[in-house]
C-alpha cells in the first residue's frame, strides 16, 4: 500500500542517482522479507535441537483420581536438569498419586521415575530417574530476559527425537506476583513442564500453568489459559534454586500469615489490618488490629497488591521484616510464615436468624427474632423458638447481619450468653448455651417447621423460565416464584443436568423446591452439551441471570454435580474470586482434592455434602472417604451419607435439608 501510494505521488524510484525498475524494488523488498524469516526459521530450529536432547516426555499412568480400576494416563514435558536423572516438570497430571510414571528420553528410552517434592509456589515438581546419564540442556543465568525478544515454548507429546514448538515472544516479565516471565507463544497442556527457550539455545524458564492475578495456589489454575497467547514460565535460575530446595524430599508450600485486611483491592493506598486470627504467625509476632504495614522486607508497600505479592511468593518457613505503623508509633516486627493456620472448629447451637419479621432489618430495638432447629443446642438449653435475641454475650444485637456474624465466630465448646426478649412483654431473660461440633448426618426436619420459616409452598406460584444469553449462545433455564421477586430465596444449581429434560428435572426437584423455597438453575453451555471444566462462565453467568432483580439467601446457594462435573464444581468451590460458592453437592462422585493445600480448602470455609455410591468400586469408594478425611482435617464441613433408598428421603430432599442446616448457626 505505501509502494503504490509512492508510484503514485512519485512516479519515479531512484537509488544512487540512477532510475529503478518498480519491479526490482518489489522483487528486493520480497526478498528481504524472505530472508529475515528464513534467518528466525533456522535459528528456532537450532535453538530446538540444541535443547531437544534435554526434554522428556512424561507419561503418567493410573492416576489415584480415576474412576473403577480403568487404567488412565496423561502425557506431560519436563526437563533434565541434572546427569543424575531429575527432571524438573510441572504440577499438572501430579495432583493425585499415581500407579507409576514413566519419562522417555530424546532416543526413545524409557525409565521408571517416582516424585521427589512440589514446589506449590512455583507450580514446580521434581522427579528422580532410575537411569542416569542424559545431559541437562544449557540454562540463562539472566532471570528476566528483555521484553520483546523472540522465545519458543517447547514440548513432547509424540516419541521421538524432535519435541514439539512454537515462537513466540517475552511479552512481560515479573508476573503474577513477580513469579513469572509472560510470552505469547502457544501452549497447551502437554507443553508444560517443557522449556522456554530463547533463539540462542538457552532454556530461560519452566512452562507451569499460572493464570493472570492467579491465587498461586490452585493446581489446576492456568490450564485454561493455555493457547490463549498469555503463557507463563518460571525463570531458570528460580526453578534451578527450587531444584537445589526439593532435592531435600520436603514439599514447599504458601507461607500464610493468618491476617485479613481492609481492602483486597490491589490498587488500594491506603490499607490495615482488619482481623489477626489467634494463634498464627502474625499473632505470635505481635501484629495487632488497625496495624499499617509501611514496608516488607526493605520493600515499601504503597500500594497492598505490592504486600500481597510479597507474600504469595514467599515459603512456608520464611521470615517477613515488617515495619509497620500503630498509631504514632513506628514498630519493627518479624513474621515466620507457616504453610497453614490452626483453625478452631466452627460451633454450632441451631439459632436460624428469622427474616420475616420487622425487627429483622432492625426495626425494633428488641433485637433479632429467631427460630431453633428441632434438639439443637438451644432447643435443648430452653431457648423459646420464636425468640427474640436483644445480646450475645453482652453485645447488642440489633439487625440479621449483626447477629449472623456474631454467631459465626462461636467456636465449638464455647459457652455462649443469650439475652432473650418477647414479642408479647417487655421482660428480660437469659441462656447459657453451650455450642457443639457442627452435625455430621442431616436430622429429620418437620414439614410444619419448614413451613414456620418459609410459609405454606402453596402460597407462591413458581414457574420455568428460559434465558438465552446474548453473544454466546449459553442458555440457563430456573424454576422460580413467578411474581414475588423480594422473596428471599436460595439457590440450587444443578451441574449436571444440562441435557436432561426440565420435565425430568422438575419431577425430582418442584415439590422440594417450593417447600424449601430454593430458585433452580440450570446452566447450559453453547453447544447443549454437558459441562466442562471450561465452562465456569457459564455457570456464573447463568446464575447472575436467573437470580436478576431477585432477593437470594446467599447462605443457601449450592453447587449440586455428580460424576462428570465434579471437577468443575471443586473448582467453582475453591475459586477465592467467586465467594458466592461455599457449599457443593457431589452425588455418587467426589472433590479431586487430592495434592491441594489444606489452607487453600479452608480459605473460603466451604461446605461439602458428598453422597456415596455403595454400588461403586472399592477403589472409588476409598477415594472418595479420602476425600472426605481431607476436608474435615482442612476444617471444612463435610457430611458423607450414603445414597439414599427408595424407603428413605429423596437426593432432592435430602440436599434442601443440609440447606437449611447452612442457615442454622
Amino acid at each position: 500500500m505505501l509502494m503504490c501510494c509512492f508510484l503514485t505521488s512519485c512516479g519515479k524510484i531512484y537509488y544512487g542517482g540512477r532510475r529503478l525498475p518498480v519491479l526490482v524494488i518489489l522483487v528486493s523488498l520480497l526478498s528481504s522479507s524472505v530472508s529475515a524469516e528464513d534467518k528466525v526459521g533456522d535459528a528456532l530450529r537450532k535453538a530446538v535441537s540444541a535443547v531437544a536432547p534435554g526434554v522428556v516426555r512424561i507419561r503418567i499412568i493410573g492416576t489415584a483420581n480415576g474412576d473403577n480400576l480403568t487404567v488412565s494416563s496423561q502425557v506431560t514435558t519436563g526437563v533434565v536438569v541434572s546427569e543424575r536423572g531429575e527432571v524438573l516438570t510441572s504440577v499438572l497430571g501430579f495432583n493425585g498419586s499415581s500407579a507409576g510414571i514413566l519419562v522417555e528420553d530424546s532416543t526413545g528410552n524409557r525409565s521408571a521415575a517416582r516424585v521427589v517434592a512440589t514446589d506449590h509456589v512455583r507450580k514446580l515438581v521434581l522427579l528422580q530417574c532410575e537411569t542416569e546419564g542424559i545431559a541437562p540442556p544449557q540454562f540463562s543465568s539472566e532471570r528476566w530476559p528483555a521484553v520483546g525478544a523472540w522465545s519458543v515454548a517447547v514440548g513432547k507429546m509424540y516419541s521421538g527425537t524432535q519435541p514439539s514448538s512454537s515462537l513466540g515472544i517475552i511479552s512481560a516479565t515479573q508476573r503474577v506476583h513477580g513469579l513469572a516471565i509472560q510470552t505469547d507463544a502457544k501452549i497447551s497442556p502437554v507443553n508444560y513442564g517443557g522449556p522456554l527457550v530463547s533463539l540462542s539455545g538457552q532454556v530461560l524458564g519452566i512452562l507451569v500453568p499460572l493464570a493472570p492475578g492467579d491465587s498461586g495456589t490452585e493446581i489446576s489454575a492456568g490450564v485454561e489459559w493455555y493457547d490463549s497467547g498469555i503463557g507463563f514460565a518460571i525463570p531458570a535460575v528460580d526453578a534451578l534454586a527450587t531444584t537445589e530446595q526439593l532435592r531435600t524430599g520436603n514439599d514447599l508450600f504458601h507461607g500464610v500469615m493468618g491476617v485479613a485486611f481492609s481492602t483486597r483491592n490491589p490498587l488500594a493506598t491506603d490499607f490495615v489490618v482488619r482481623v489477626v486470627h489467634p494463634g498464627s504467625p502474625a499473632d505470635v509476632a505481635g501484629l495487632k488490629k488497625g496495624d499499617q504495614i509501611i514496608a516488607a522486607n526493605g520493600l515499601q508497600m504503597n500500594r497492598f497488591g505490592v504486600f500481597e505479592s510479597v507474600v504469595k511468593k514467599s515459603y512456608a518457613g520464611a521470615t517477613l521484616k515488617l515495619r509497620l505503623r500503630r498509631g504514632d508509633e513506628m514498630l519493627e516486627k518479624s513474621v515466620i510464615l507457616a504453610d497453614k493456620l490452626t483453625r478452631l472448629p466452627r460451633g454450632f447451637l441451631g439459632i436460624i436468624a428469622d427474616t420475616t419479621v420487622s425487627n429483622a432489618e432492625g426495626d425494633d430495638d428488641k433485637g433479632v427474632a429467631i427460630k431453633l432447629l428441632p434438639d439443637s443446642p438451644a432447643d435443648r438449653a430452653g431457648v423459646s423458638n420464636g425468640a427474640i435475641i436483644a445480646k450475645v454475650d453482652g453485645k447488642k444485637m440489633s439487625s440479621v447481619a449483626e447477629l449472623r456474624k456474631t454467631l459465626s465466630a462461636v467456636k465449638e465448646a464455647q459457652q455462649v450468653e443469650l439475652t432473650l426478649a418477647s414479642a408479647q412483654s417487655a421482660a428480660m431473660s437469659r441462656a447459657s448455651v453451650t455450642a457443639t461440633a457442627r452435625p455430621a448426618e442431616l436430622p429429620a426436619i418437620p414439614v410444619e417447621f419448614l413451613n414456620s420459616i418459609y410459609g405454606s409452598p402453596t402460597d407462591v406460584e413458581w414457574q420455568r423460565t428460559e434465558d438465552t444469553q446474548e453473544g454466546g449462545g449459553t442458555t440457563v433455564w430456573s424454576y422460580a416464584p413467578k411474581d414475588d421477586a423480594t422473596l428471599a430465596t436460595g439457590v440450587v444449581v444443578l451441574l449436571s443436568e444440562s441435557t436432561t429434560p426440565a420435565e425430568a428435572v422438575l419431577r425430582k426437584w418442584a415439590d422440594v423446591a417450593r417447600q424449601h423455597r430454593l430458585l433452580l438453575v440450570v446452566p447450559i453451555n453453547a453447544e447443549k452439551t454437558d459441562l466442562g471444566r471450561e465452562d465456569q462462565t457459564v455457570v456464573t453467568d447463568a446464575i447472575a441471570a436467573a437470580a436478576r432483580e431477585r432477593t437470594l439467601d446467599v447462605r443457601r446457594v449450592l453447587l449440586v454435580a455428580e460424576e462428570g462435573q465434579s471437577q468443575l464444581c471443586t473448582q467453582l468451590l475453591l475459586n477465592p474470586r467467586l465467594p458466592l460458592f461455599r457449599a457443593a453437592v457431589y452425588v455418587k462422585s467426589w472433590p479431586r482434592v487430592s495434592g491441594i493445600p489444606s489452607e487453600q480448602l479452608a480459605r473460603k470455609s466451604p461446605s461439602v455434602l458428598i453422597f456415596h455410591d455403595p454400588i461403586r468400586s472399592r477403589q472409588s469408594q476409598a477415594l472418595a472417604e479420602q476425600a472426605a478425611t481431607d476436608l474435615k482435617k482442612s476444617g471444612v464441613w463435610t457430611l458423607n451419607p450414603s445414597f439414599p433408598t427408595e424407603s428413605q428421603s429423596s437426593v432432592a430432599e435430602q440436599i434442601a435439608t443440609w440447606a437449611l442446616l447452612l442457615n442454622a448457626q
